[in-house]
């Protein structure tokens, strides 16, 4: 599982900032998902999303792509 990344400190809660490109590739994996009725994982998506990163920001943890899929879900 996807922890906090290295150099990071778990005690250290740093807020995730996403763009459009990473809210959109996380609402996608988890609907191309839901279809296969595969259970994806919070740990999957990070690694889905991480390529999408802006250059310089932190990279997601499980818990930050858990709390923006609750947010994001309620609106779908």
């Amino acid at each position: 599982m996807l922890s906090d990344p290295p150099g990071q400190s778990s005690q250290k809660k740093e807020h995730a900032v996403w763009n459009e490109n990473e809210t959109a590739a996380l609402i996608e994996f988890f609907e191309q998902a839901s279809k296969t009725a595969g259970s994806a994982s919070f740990n999957a998506a990070a690694l889905h999303i991480r390529p999408l990163r802006t250059s310089g920001s932190p990279l997601k943890t499980t818990k930050q792509i858990r709390s923006k899929w609750d947010q994001v879900r309620l609106v779908l």
